[in-house]
């Protein structure tokens, strides 16, 4: 998605973290397929944050989304990898 040209004029409340995801897949994924990486945090990004509305996210809820996935076994290289896909979506 193109910053400069996209607008979208509904609330950040009514938009999920979700539908962040759905649009990228369909926008970023039809020109370039993803591979078996991306695609796999893309589908646990969804599964962790996906129903989160947009005016959610912050510095807070990423640490904790961090410490959630450091307490379940993943590791500091994966947890900074799934943080930034995040905040290149």
């Amino acid at each position: 998605m193109d910053a400069s040209l996209y607008r979208d004029n509904r609330n950040l409340n009514s938009i999920t973290f979700g539908d962040l995801i759905d649009r990228y897949t369909e926008e970023i994924g039809a020109i370039r397929p993803f591979g078996k990486n991306t695609a796999a945090v893309a589908r646990s990004l969804t599964a962790a944050l996906g129903r989160a509305p947009l005016s959610s996210f912050n510095a807070e809820r990423l640490d904790a989304y961090g410490d959630q996935r450091r307490a379940g076994g993943a590791g500091g290289v994966t947890v900074g990898t799934e943080l930034s896909y995040i905040g290149a979506s």
